[in-house]
């Protein structure tokens, strides 16, 4: 749905739009009550963060061209992941002192965000011309895949990306084994 809507309305409002609708929601998170208020605003705000992603990644792919689109996709994505991160352990820390706190300082990361998204970006969507098709080279497959996976930058990032995931994350070694851990130490 938030493709159709890029290409009806923009790329660049949608994703100033998604930002914004993220923050206000985390702003009334903040403010929560209950739960059924935290998950009525949580299941907006992901809307917001699914027309944002869109709409980003669409403007990625539309101010890139065949040969660098790939590395400026794992770009984005490797920021995600390093703003999942550090977003851990900002959010450990902050829930120390009190969870809610989190919710604001999402919001607050947002303004930022959205003057950048205001100021730099330029709407991408040609409303005078259809998509056009793009064709690649002729290119053999193993040449492409050599290209496009056999370098040194992929694989120091793949190497990293998979130590953190298989230690870090909760479906990881580190999360698989906690609890066997625990259970032993108690």
């Amino acid at each position: 749905i938030t493709g159709y809507l890029t290409d009806r309305f923009g790329r660049r409002p949608l994703t100033i739009f998604g930002n914004g609708l993220r923050a206000v929601t985390m702003v009334g998170q903040f403010f929560c009550v209950d739960y059924l208020q935290f998950f009525v605003l949580e299941f907006i705000g992901g809307i917001g963060v699914a027309t944002w992603v869109t709409g980003s990644s669409i403007i990625m792919a539309d101010v890139t061209d065949a040969q660098n689109r790939g590395r400026a996709m794992a770009v984005l994505s490797l920021t995600m992941k390093v703003g999942l991160i550090a977003g851990l352990f900002l959010g450990g820390l902050m829930a120390n002192i009190d969870i809610r706190f989190i919710f604001m300082f999402g919001a607050i990361t947002k303004i930022p965000i959205h003057l950048l998204l205001a100021r730099l970006i330029k709407e991408t969507l040609d409303r005078d011309e259809p998509a056009a098709v793009v064709t690649a080279p002729q290119v053999s497959r193993w040449a492409m895949a050599k290209a496009m996976f056999l370098n040194w930058p992929l694989l120091v990032l793949a190497i990293a990306v998979f130590t953190i995931s298989a230690v870090g994350s909760p479906q990881g070694v580190f999360g698989s084994l906690f609890p066997l851990l625990a259970q032993d130490s108690a």
